[in-house]
């Protein structure tokens, strides 16, 4: 397939590392002329270039930029009619409520794997300062009357919601699942 050992050897590099060439390749030849297709190739050229380099680090940079961009060449298609949606799909139900929203963005400022009781503590000092969605946290989660904290919150009608421990700590792990792992 490839006519050199030089891209031979670099089509094994890249496999070593999760990326198939060919399939990369093949996608490329794909593409209508424009500036995705010259996008990737300008990645292709310069994580080869890299890899002629014999240096790692610029290698295995490119090489991640590389698929991310492929990723997206793959999914936009699948995702542009959601993007279109805006504000409104972003405020529907069927998106995540703002307990929600708040708790993902502690969850992307400490890490998928925070504890949820730390979520739940950061939630409680967010409501003690005056959050607009966060009003208040009932209860104490490290005692065993876990079943009986709450935390109060607005939903974005404007309505009150209450949110009990276990409840959230249930949804939570389904929200960290959608989480990329930085």
């Amino acid at each position: 397939m490839y006519e050199s050992s030089e891209e031979m050897d670099f089509a094994i590099a890249c496999a070593n590392h999760d990326l198939g060439l060919p399939s990369f390749d093949e996608f490329i030849d794909s593409l209508p002329n424009g500036v995705g297709k010259d996008e990737l190739m300008w990645l292709r050229n310069e994580t080869l270039r890299a890899y002629l380099e014999d240096n790692e680090s610029a290698f295995l940079g490119w090489l991640q930029a590389m698929w991310l961009r492929w990723s997206i060449a793959l999914n936009l298609p699948r995702l542009w009619p959601t993007l279109l949606h805006g504000e409104k799909f972003q405020n529907s139900k069927r998106g995540y409520s703002k307990l929600y929203r708040v708790a993902e963005k502690i969850l992307i400022d400490n890490g998928a794997d925070y504890p949820a009781k730390d979520v739940w503590r950061k939630l409680e000092s967010l409501a003690k300062k005056g959050h607009p969605a966060i009003q208040e946290v009932e209860g104490d989660v490290d005692s065993d009357e876990a079943k009986h904290v709450f935390v109060y919150w607005i939903d974005d009608k404007g309505k009150e919601q209450k949110t009990s421990f276990k409840q959230f700590q249930s949804q939570l792990s389904g929200h960290r699942k959608t989480l990329p792992n930085f």
